[in-house]
């Protein structure tokens, strides 16, 4: 439960989500009970569709930490986790990154899929 006041305490003062870097995500990772992370690029237009998107889901299912990741100012993060284009989403549970997705899709689909539906 600490883990999920944390989380919205952390979301509220960054707006949706909580930005990460190479030095950061895994410890966040570590301690994250169910959250998802988004790998992007500041000018991808896809990658601004899904973040719409995760605000969506965010409003749907609000004990889902949201974060994200620049993809060019931290490769490490992208090569740790096999990633190779965003828009990439790493599903989070229990500490792990257990799933990850690339492209786009809708609000009910990431739900799904984050769920592991």
């Amino acid at each position: 439960m600490a883990r999920a006041s944390h989380c919205h305490l952390l979301l509220e003062r960054a707006k949706m989500f909580v930005e990460l870097a190479d030095s950061t995500y895994e410890a966040r990772v570590l301690e994250t009970a169910n959250g998802i992370m988004i790998f992007y690029k500041k000018l991808c237009p896809f990658c601004k569709s899904m973040e719409k998107c995760l605000e969506k889901v965010s409003d749907l299912d609000p004990q889902i930490c949201m974060f994200r990741i620049d993809s060019e100012a931290n490769p490490k993060a992208m090569q740790s986790l096999n990633i190779q284009r965003v828009p990439t989403l790493a599903s989070i549970k229990n500490g792990k990154a257990t799933r990850l997705k690339t492209g786009l899709m809708n609000p009910v689909q990431v739900r799904a899929w984050h769920k592991g539906d």
